[in-house]
């Protein structure tokens, strides 16, 4: 028959993982690829989708300037915590332009490594990819 100690000790061992996610969850990237053969001024906002108890809340909102590349892609890191988001990008061909905005949805699952591509081709259209 078991003792009370090894009868608690096998009720309360898993406890204090009861909530714990196994693993590190990180914050997503966005990779910005300009093939346009100019510089381009990009706007990032990221709104969370929010969820039955919580309303949506913009949790990433910033401007950087792009210069253009053929072969890789600029980073900005740490940009959103695991979870749904709706992503908004403008781009302007100058800081005072009007920009043109391009949208899509973006669920982040904390795995390392994880991305969000904006590709935009040398006639300016936009592309969405996950990494």
């Amino acid at each position: 028959m078991p003792t009370r100690r090894r009868l608690l000790g096998a009720l309360a061992g898993p406890v204090p993982l009861a909530g714990c996610s196994l693993g590190p969850r990180q914050y997503g990237n966005v990779q910005v690829g300009n093939r346009t053969g100019r510089e381009l001024w990009l706007g990032l906002v990221c709104r969370s989708e929010g969820g039955p108890l919580s309303a949506p809340e913009t949790v990433h909102d910033d401007s950087y300037r792009q210069p253009p590349t053929t072969s890789h892609r600029s980073t900005i890191t740490d940009v959103v915590p695991p979870g749904s988001y709706r992503v908004r990008v403008s781009l302007a061909a100058d800081r005072d332009a009007d920009p043109v905005e391009h949208a899509t949805r973006w669920t982040h699952d904390g795995a390392p490594g994880r991305s969000l591509l904006v590709l935009v081709d040398a006639t300016s259209r936009v592309e969405f990819l996950t990494q």
